[in-house]
């Protein structure tokens, strides 16, 4: 039986660094072999580090640190916690992945080494080489895209998928405001990410079985709309009917 409720590709977007590879541990590492520093958690990310670095009077970049790290100790970068689990487990459910990053070129070809070697469910990568991630979001067609950088989330909010802040020690500063909360999802481990993408699937399914719409990637926008314009209520009792009645 057919069943165009039910996506073919359900197409999530993931951020590299602080995602699917944790990197501040060797960031930490060689800004103290290399510049004799100690980095708080607060400086492993770009803005953080450049800003630390300049009170210091100190004339290192981030792009200098990660440029060095890149090219000599990409493979010391951590895989998180359940990361593989959580994607090779959407994998059977329909889930591709695309990986988006605005890595120089030369950082850009050890990133896709990496996620080979490691994840082998993910097939696609784009580089923006600096144009806005909100226009591959828009050609991608996502349906949800993960990053641990809120700003960039919230570059995002104008575009019809589900934002996914994927909370890290180093961004314990970083609370998701009262506006972000309606629009941004937070979640601090991989289960917790495959339990939201796992609702989202389940919702976009719930929208076309009760609409009669077929659920692909022409419809992605018209079912984002749906589930956002649903009282959260309506939109759990529709989840519950569906997942007794057909899921």
């Amino acid at each position: 039986m057919v069943k165009p409720w039910i996506a073919k590709q359900f197409i999530v977007g993931l951020d590299f660094d602080g995602v699917l590879a944790l990197g501040v541990d060797i960031k930490r590492k060689y800004a103290k072999k290399w510049y004799g520093i100690d980095l708080p958690l607060e400086a492993t990310k770009e803005a953080g580090f450049d800003s630390f670095m300049r009170a210091r009077g100190q004339p290192y970049t981030y792009h200098q640190l990660i440029g060095e790290i890149i090219a000599r100790h990409m493979m010391e970068y951590k895989v998180p916690q359940g990361c593989q689990q959580t994607l090779n487990a959407l994998s059977k459910r329909g889930v591709a992945y695309v990986t988006i990053t605005s890595r120089r070129q030369s950082y850009y070809e050890p990133m896709v080494q990496f996620c080979h070697e490691h994840f082998p469910s993910i097939r696609y990568f784009h580089n923006t080489k600096d144009q806005p991630k909100t226009d591959f979001a828009k050609r991608l067609r996502l349906r949800a895209y993960v990053d641990d950088g809120l700003s960039k989330l919230q570059e995002l909010r104008d575009i019809p998928l589900e934002l996914i802040y994927f909370r890290q020690e180093e961004n314990r500063r970083e609370d998701l405001g009262r506006k972000d909360k309606d629009r941004i999802h937070e979640a601090k481990s991989w289960k917790a990410i495959e339990d939201l993408i796992i609702d989202v699937m389940d919702l976009h399914e719930a929208i076309c079985w009760d609409k009669g719409c077929p659920n692909n990637v022409y419809a992605s926008e018209y079912i984002f709309q749906e589930s956002h314009k649903m009282p959260r209520e309506r939109r759990q009792k529709l989840l519950q009917r569906y997942r007794s009645q057909v899921r």
